[in-house]
């Protein structure tokens, strides 16, 4: 088991800590070490994490210790993004009151299951980065290994503050989580693919990142 991080990180203060990146990454699963060269890593919960950027994309690799999916939750102003990356992608989205009560105004619509590099599933990858904004690697069976790319001025106006929580589910029901934390971030249900009609995020506990 990998050792717990022993600091929460608040969103309230933008991290710098996110480094440029030396190469674009593929995201296609791999975690190619020439890509991640100089990501700033966390590990916690169970997960090793990198983090990194080439320009306004932020890039996240999510590794576990056995076969999983992951699902990143992105909050900007009243906003929270939940990008779900298994056997297909889905992007859900919920409105938030200052209590931090959060309400469903997107479901997930899974898309592009196959992660060939066949003509039809480079351009529904291509199609769903245009269309939601990221993309990440998917696995028909699970897998140790993701890696996401976010169109940060997609989430937000240059203006509003960015934050992130990384999850991942070791099959079937354990859910892991970081920053830690107590909403709903932590769900095994939303973290299995399944967003409720109403749930709690407190995007200030999670992780900033700085436009």
């Amino acid at each position: 088991m990998w050792p717990l991080l022993s600091a929460v990180l608040v969103a309230s203060a933008a991290s710098p800590d996110v480094p440029v990146l030396g190469r674009d990454v593929a995201a296609d699963g791999r975690l190619d070490s020439a890509e991640w060269a100089g990501a700033r890593e966390v590990r916690a919960d169970g997960m090793r994490i990198r983090l990194g950027r080439r320009g306004d994309v932020l890039a996240v690799a999510v590794e576990l210790e056995a076969t999983g999916i992951s699902s990143l939750l992105v909050a900007a102003g009243d906003r929270v993004w939940v990008l779900h990356a298994s056997a297909a992608l889905g992007t859900g989205e919920y409105r938030c009151a200052t209590d931090g009560a959060c309400a469903r105004t997107r479901e997930f619509d899974y898309r592009c299951r196959d992660p060939s590099n066949a003509p039809a599933s480079v351009a529904c990858r291509k199609e769903f980065r245009s269309a939601d904004g990221w993309i990440a690697s998917v696995d028909p069976s699970g897998t140790r290994t993701r890696e996401f790319l976010i169109d940060l001025r997609r989430f937000g106006t240059s203006r509003t503050p960015l934050s992130l929580a990384v999850t991942g589910l070791v099959l079937p029901d354990r859910a892991l989580r970081w920053p830690a934390g107590d909403d709903d971030a932590g769900s095994v249900k939303l973290q299995q693919g399944f967003l409720e009609e109403r749930m709690r995020f407190t995007p200030r506990s999670w992780f900033g990142i700085g436009r």
